[in-house]
């Protein structure tokens, strides 16, 4: 690294830090405005381990080999992609040894089960 471009990024930092303890803290309130306006909600504590658990999906489609009355990704992936509305679109009514048989398929270990009991 060329000794200009320490000094560009100390000069930087020190801006940065300077920036810091002028403006008041308020960054987090100003997302949230964000979220409000796009209709996109923070997500609950108890929300948390079912869309980190569908975020696992790596759209392989061997969960979707398995009959049942819903393809899984309609529910896991559409939910993902439509969380203005959702976390994660309804499960669907299929029994929990369908749901264990969609999790034993899955490689990247999808809770099937789990997810479609926490809605």
């Amino acid at each position: 690294m060329r000794p200009s471009a320490i000094v560009l990024l100390a000069w930087g930092l020190l801006k940065a830090l300077a920036r810091r303890a002028v403006r008041p803290r308020g960054g987090f309130d100003r997302v949230l405005r964000h979220y409000e306006a796009d209709r996109i909600r923070p997500l609950l504590a108890d929300e948390r381990p079912a869309v980190l658990g569908a975020s696992a999906c790596i759209a392989c489609g061997r969960c979707d080999e398995i009959p049942a009355d819903r393809s899984p990704s309609d529910w896991i992936l559409a939910g993902l992609r439509d969380l203005t509305d959702r976390d994660v679109a309804d499960p669907p009514s299929a029994s929990d040894s369908v749901l264990e048989e969609m999790a034993r398929a899955c490689p990247a270990a999808v809770p099937f089960r789990d997810l479609a009991s926490a809605r």
